[in-house]
């Protein structure tokens, strides 16, 4: 239970700019980065709802309106919310320790107010209260759209009619114009793209918060997932940012012009970490990756490399990844783990290739017999010479797939049925689908009939 939240005026309140975000759709259509940096130079006040993609940015949570708590009470009794699509002043209140919100604002209003229901209350009356205590603060509004949609709407289901907001529903602007004439503070500044509104002076943000173009990326921590994000560091170069790149495999990204910093689980500006996206089937693990880095448009996953290992064979060089527990070797992942036999049955049917195996040693010890050379302590530079100087690549899932298509190498991927299948979220979802992105890569199943896997790899060995 709630007992007591602060008023706007006990706020303490330094920056010299409030950044007020209302419910505009507008507001999903600002990159994570800039909300990042409106974060770090101005006190950020989010009403009524936050999305939860930003629920690091918020200084101040603030409801106003009765239908809000109304609403929620109800969102909450009849779904059963485990992974909330809505960041809600509830949620917010019971982690705020955690999240590190520092102060939330209740501003209850009687529920047979007609006022309330004719006007933007929720925002005028946060707007008078700012101006009032805080009149030298520069005000920038965002989520102004002043249209029926709020970035919420997408949200919510069926019987949620109080808040579906739909594109064409048509907002009285006379209503709202008369409602801001009660503002007479001149250093409110509407920063939202394409708003009707136009009694308040329309600037973009960048005029009033500091900006520069220091950006901190951070994908995922392990060695595939850096190689999928050496393209996306590349792109926010050729952008004129000054990039630094958190990451365990700094070789990787020796050749660009970034600083590279040790991987941390925070102090990021941009964390693109693919998971957040898994349950979405149309894309693959790269695409998402650039999709949350703020990447609008596709890239491709190549690197500039011309170094290649020297075999002392005519044979055209297949590389095996020995096998392992994928994910981590403590957890030994049983379900993850592919019928190695299948492997061995692609060398014994496939003896025109020089067969070499690659990966140190350890509890997962299958023995596979065929391999005519074994390479086992590696350096980074050492895995792309190899993969580099091969003709196919055949492996479990794992880091060989993503060095294999950002090399343009033809590789072979053996998924476990039983990964496949298994009733753990984070496994069903490496499909194919999310793990190969190039028409140079293909797969099996490790159910599959020895002719259907054998037809499948033969394509990919004769494709161009």
């Amino acid at each position: 239970m709630i007992k007591k939240l602060k008023t706007i005026k006990s706020l303490k309140i330094d920056p010299d700019v409030i950044s007020v975000f209302a419910s505009g759709s507008s507001i999903l259509k600002i990159p994570k980065r800039d909300i990042r940096k409106i974060y770090q130079e101005s006190y950020c006040i989010w009403l009524n709802f936050a999305p939860v993609i930003f629920n690091k940015f918020i200084d101040c949570l603030m409801w106003m309106d009765w239908k809000v708590s109304v609403w929620i009470d109800k969102f909450y009794n009849d779904n059963d919310v485990t992974i909330p699509k809505l960041w809600t002043r509830d949620m917010a209140f019971y982690k705020q320790r955690k999240l590190k919100i520092k102060s939330l604002i209740n501003c209850w209003f009687d529920d047979e107010s007609d006022y309330l229901e004719k006007t933007n209350l929720t925002f005028v009356k946060c707007l008078l209260e700012l101006s009032k205590h805080f009149p030298d603060k520069k005000i920038l509004l965002f989520g102004l759209d002043l249209k029926g949609e709020k970035w919420y709407s997408q949200f919510l289901k069926k019987g949620d009619d109080n808040w579906k907001h739909k594109k064409d529903q048509k907002i009285d602007l006379e209503d709202c114009q008369r409602d801001f004439k009660l503002l007479k503070n001149k250093n409110i500044i509407n920063c939202t793209a394409n708003s009707p509104c136009k009694y308040f002076k329309k600037r973009k943000w960048q005029n009033y918060i500091k900006y520069n173009n220091i950006l901190r990326l951070k994908g995922p921590s392990g060695l595939g997932d850096s190689i999928y994000s050496y393209p996306i560091i590349k792109y926010f170069i050729e952008k004129k940012f000054d990039v630094e790149i958190l990451t365990r495999y700094k070789d990787i990204f020796k050749n660009l012009d970034c600083k590279v910093r040790p991987y941390f689980y925070f102090n990021d500006d941009i964390d693109f970490n693919y998971v957040p996206r898994k349950f979405h089937k149309r894309t693959s693990q790269f695409e998402d990756m650039c999709i949350l880095s703020g990447i609008t448009k596709k890239i491709k996953l190549e690197i500039n490399y011309e170094g290649k290992r020297k075999f002392k064979t005519k044979k055209k060089i297949c590389v095996i990844q020995r096998p392992y527990w994928p994910m981590n070797e403590l957890e030994k992942r049983v379900e993850l783990v592919p019928d190695y036999s299948q492997i061995q049955k692609l060398i014994i049917n496939n003896q025109d290739y020089y067969y070499v195996m690659v990966g140190v040693k350890n509890s997962l010890d299958f023995e596979i017999k065929g391999i005519d050379e074994t390479i086992e302590k590696t350096s980074i530079d050492d895995l792309f010479k190899i993969i580099n100087a091969s003709d196919m690549v055949i492996t479990q899932i794992g880091w060989t797939i993503a060095l294999a298509e950002i090399l343009n190498k033809k590789i072979f991927v053996i998924f476990s049925v039983n990964g496949l299948e298994s009733d753990n979220w984070f496994f069903n979802t490496i499909t194919p689908k999310k793990v190969i992105t190039k028409q140079t890569s293909s797969y099996c199943i490790d159910n599959w009939t020895n002719e259907k896997i054998n037809k499948k790899f033969q394509e990919l060995k004769c494709s161009k």
